[in-house]
């Protein structure tokens, strides 16, 4: 576990994250502050910590519960926010702050959706011409 040399920066600086429930890492550099109405991104440098991203549940359509909000991370630093039904990818390779952001093409191969009042799963093909996959840019 790494520790941070205390210089005031973060409780000073950002004192409304102290009702923070979740703090995951994704690297040595990079926190996950997960708040009952936003996600942060903080990077962790030189002894410093700095806002990198902001996300309010706002943005999503069904944002997880509160108290409920978590994210997986993979292998390769891409995060998965886990939702009320569903999930949101974030890569901070293509962060919505750099201001110089392109598209970033996402491929869907399989859907299902679940109807949770008579416990059904419905398949959803990702294109209406049923190809095996489809291209979403985020």
């Amino acid at each position: 576990m790494k520790s941070f040399p205390i210089r005031g920066g973060l409780n000073t600086k950002y004192p409304d994250l102290a009702d923070s429930y979740r703090i995951i890492a994704v690297n040595n550099d990079l926190y996950w502050f997960i708040r009952n109405s936003e996600y942060l991104l903080f990077q962790y440098e030189t002894g410093q910590f700095t806002l990198k991203e902001r996300i309010p549940f706002s943005l999503f359509e069904n944002p997880s519960n509160e108290d409920r909000g978590n994210i997986y991370i993979d292998e390769k630093g891409n995060s998965y926010f886990c939702l009320n039904g569903g999930f949101a990818f974030y890569s901070p390779a293509h962060s919505l702050m750099d201001k110089q952001r392109n598209a970033y093409p996402l491929t869907v191969n399989t859907a299902f959706a679940y109807n949770r009042y008579n416990s059904e799963y419905y398949y959803l093909p990702p294109a209406e011409d049923n190809t095996s996959s489809k291209e979403v840019l985020l």
